[in-house]
């Protein structure tokens, strides 16, 4: 557990080399098992490493090996790599499947009542949207903002604010995207 842990805390602090060294003894030791092996959030710290160094495939393969059917479909094992795995979907050009995988992170954060969750949906959701449908994206990257601070997740706020930054300098709004970007 802790190794997860440890793992994701190199991720958040940008020390990806640190995050795979901390997790390749256990990677080494279950690959190739012939049974099903679970070592908490080692699958959540591995596929946001690989998001980080733009291997989406691997982040698309690590998220999904923690996807849940059935009875465990709405796990927080689950909803923890959802919208780690619609980004790697949406990096990966697969929109159909991005949003779906997106859609379903919301769904299932809200039902477990998980706030940095549903913030983290929303962001990916909002991340979707950007390209076409900027008003859309401006709207959810409000709602993840202010659901992360309503609850007190602070850690991603300045992701938020730099996306509403990016999306007020593209349509001309240059002395806000200023400011957010000095409030990033």
């Amino acid at each position: 557990l802790s190794t997860g842990h440890l793992a994701l805390v190199k991720s958040y602090t940008g020390d990806i080399e640190a995050g795979l060294r901390v997790t390749e003894p256990i990677v080494r030791a279950v690959e190739g098992s012939d049974e099903a092996v679970y070592v908490p959030r080692l699958a959540q710290a591995r596929g946001r490493l690989a998001l980080m160094t733009g291997d989406y495939e691997a982040a698309a393969e690590w998220f999904r090996s923690d996807v849940r059917e059935g009875p465990m479909a709405g796990s927080l094992i689950t909803a923890r790599v959802l919208p780690g795995l619609a980004a790697a979907l949406r990096h990966l050009g697969r929109a159909d499947e991005a949003a779906a995988a997106a859609e379903r992170a919301l769904t299932t954060a809200r039902q477990l009542g998980v706030p940095y969750l549903v913030a983290d949906a929303l962001e990916e959701q909002a991340h979707q949207a950007a390209p076409t449908d900027p008003d859309t994206a401006e709207r959810l990257h409000h709602e993840s903002l202010a659901t992360r601070f309503e609850h007190g997740v602070r850690t991603f706020l300045v992701d938020n604010l730099d996306a509403l930054a990016g999306l007020a300098a593209r349509a001309g709004r240059h002395a806000e995207a200023a400011r957010l970007l000095a409030a990033s």
